[in-house]
């Protein structure tokens, strides 16, 4: 396994706040133990809805990223 990522359900839950916009945000880990990089890329199918950051990056070995995840229309 090259990479892993949480939460392990697989499901965004976005944090709801009164007069802010709505949040989330997940990570994905590289574990590889035998020196391979990681490449991702995050797409949304309504990119004028969500804010994605960052949406894409190489991993090293052993090195994690938290990915956030804002919506930004009125929805919330």
């Amino acid at each position: 396994i090259l990479e892993k990522t949480s939460p392990d359900d697989g499901f965004l839950r976005f944090e709801l706040e009164h007069n802010q916009q709505c949040k989330a945000s997940f990570k994905i880990k590289n574990t590889s133990d035998k020196g391979n990089h990681v490449l991702y890329k995050v797409k949304t199918t309504l990119p004028k809805t969500y804010y994605v950051d960052p949406n894409q990056d190489c991993l090293s070995p052993g090195e994690e990223v938290t990915v956030k995840v804002v919506m930004l229309n009125d929805e919330c």
